[in-house]
């Protein structure tokens, strides 16, 4: 029998893309002092990165000229998921916007974070 399944690690990398560069980087040091192994890049369109094309795909904010706020957000989104099928994507909605929570859902999202943090 092998060894005990809860002492296994499983790394995987977490590529923080769009949004503005200082909230990338907010991102990643909190996911970095969590222990998950990161990549930051500009953008979530896959043809420019140098990313793994598997493992998570945070998404903190769109980059789209098409439009803006959560517009732009849920675009990064649909883009993501149509040339990262194999990543789980997760996005950064902010509480603002958070009636667009569902169409970030049907736009390819696996799940929704809604920042920033409620304190407590």
């Amino acid at each position: 029998m092998s060894g005990d399944p809860r002492s296994t690690v499983v790394t995987t990398t977490v590529s923080v893309v769009g949004g503005e560069p200082a909230q990338r980087e907010r991102y990643a040091a909190e996911l970095r002092g969590a222990g998950f192994l990161v990549s930051l890049a500009d953008s979530v369109l896959v043809q420019d990165q140098d990313t793994p094309p598997e493992g998570v795909l945070l998404i903190a904010g769109g980059l789209s000229a098409r439009r803006d706020g959560a517009g732009s957000l849920l675009d990064a989104i649909a883009d993501a998921r149509r040339g990262r099928v194999a990543s789980i994507v997760v996005a950064c909605l902010p509480r603002s916007d958070g009636e667009v929570l569902g169409a970030a859902l049907d736009s390819g999202a696996d799940d929704v974070l809604l920042v920033p943090p409620t304190a407590g």
